[in-house]
């Protein structure tokens, strides 16, 4: 969001889909920071549902979450080719 509103800036798009209630499903978030690109797929894996292309980070922090629906999140794998490990602050101790 980059202290903006946020805005929509994929370059191919489905309709959407349907997530259901009580049903597990599987999303694969795939992103190349060197050429911008960045893809999610959903369920089959293997024709993304969204692709968008954005360097304007190299770097930060995954999160999970949504806008506007409620949902859980399970079995999580995150893959790199390297990992920065100096503390960025943002996260702070409970008290």
């Amino acid at each position: 969001m980059n202290g903006a509103p946020r805005k929509n800036f994929a370059k191919e798009t489905t309709k959407g889909v349907n997530w259901g209630l009580g049903v597990w499903h599987k999303v694969r978030l795939e992103r190349n920071v060197a050429a911008g690109t960045i893809k999610v797929y959903f369920d089959d894996l293997t024709k993304p549902i969204m692709a968008a292309e954005d360097k304007t980070f190299s770097s930060g922090q995954i999160g999970f979450g949504s806008f506007d629906d409620t949902g859980m999140v399970d079995n999580i794998r995150i893959w790199a080719p390297g990992v920065e490990t100096k503390p960025s602050g943002f996260f702070k101790p409970a008290n």
